[in-house]
């Protein structure tokens, strides 16, 4: 890493926002809402873009703005970074961003404009920027390994980097939209809605519920430990039989010297899966795209 550059690296993911900057890493969900306007009453932790008052990372507030739209990338990452300055209290000369395979040909240079100058609560925010695609800074903080397959788990999208003799390998490497972690949102919000009467839960609430493994309701507590217990086998089966349905991609897993799962996903893979495969799971596989993007500058 440039020494001499503040540095800050992110992955702002359809759930939540991970980040890296010096020794600090942390995350918070990926949460944008429209502000109240009661103006007169207590604190506003709200913030002024583009004409609008916003709450960011707020589960209270209203869910009106799904995060899984074509533009919500482009649009909102220029708030959720700024969210990162005030808590971190920083100003990054350089800021790391990365995108799905899926859909870096399409919005690598959209995103990297959005984000290389903004403002904020009349704050213009200017820095350099680098797009990278999702996967790589897992397998720059792995070591960069010469062959490796590289199964990043999202809330949205899995995406597969894969590695061949010490380059990144285009042929093989993609994302699959829609068998993300999502699926296991859903599932949440559809058990805990037929406990409460039909109530709608939306699904970045619901995500955190299946991050924390229990959840508060009409001030009752849901132990959801059993239930995630009971169904993330079905969505490992999900992942695993997605990827090894690709004949490319299964035969280079067979023969590369390395297969990791990283990716806030990857806490729902089953032990017995990872030994079936003899798959490597990082130390904190949601925080292993930004320790590698900022190990690569």
């Amino acid at each position: 890493m440039d020494s001499e550059k503040n540095v800050l690296s992110t992955d702002i993911g359809y759930s939540y926002v991970k980040y890296a900057t010096g020794s600090v890493s942390s995350k918070f969900p990926s949460i944008v809402s429209k502000a109240g306007n009661a103006d007169f009453i207590g604190e506003s932790k709200s913030y002024d873009y583009n004409g609008n008052k916003y709450n960011v990372g707020d589960i209270y507030g209203n869910h009106n703005i799904s995060t899984r739209t074509d533009e919500f990338l482009t649009k909102y990452s220029p708030l959720l970074l700024f969210h990162i300055f005030e808590k971190e209290n920083i100003r990054p000369d350089l800021i790391c961003v990365s995108l799905s395979i899926s859909e870096y040909k399409e919005k690598e240079s959209k995103l990297k404009n959005a984000v290389s100058k903004f403002i904020v609560n009349g704050e213009i925010c200017s820095q350099e920027v680098m797009v990278f695609p999702q996967g790589m800074g897992i397998w720059i903080s792995a070591g960069k390994p010469d062959n490796a397959v590289i199964i990043d788990v999202g809330y949205n999208t899995v995406d597969i980097f894969a590695v061949k003799n010490g380059s990144p390998s285009r042929d093989y490497s993609k994302g699959i939209p829609g068998i993300g972690t999502c699926i296991l949102s859903n599932n949440i919000s559809q058990y805990l809605s037929s406990k409460f009467n039909g109530m709608f839960i939306p699904e970045l609430e619901a995500n955190k519920y299946l991050q924390d493994k229990k959840a508060k309701i009409h001030r009752q507590e849901v132990d959801l430990s059993e239930f995630i217990c009971d169904i993330k086998q079905d969505y490992a089966d999900t992942i695993i039989n997605a990827v090894l349905t690709l004949p490319e991609i299964k035969n280079i897993i067979d023969k590369t010297d390395n297969f990791i799962i990283a990716g806030g996903g990857a806490y729902y893979i089953p032990e017995d899966i990872k030994n079936r495969y003899n798959a490597t799971v990082p130390d904190k596989p949601e925080y292993a795209n930004v320790i590698g993007f900022l190990q690569a500058v």
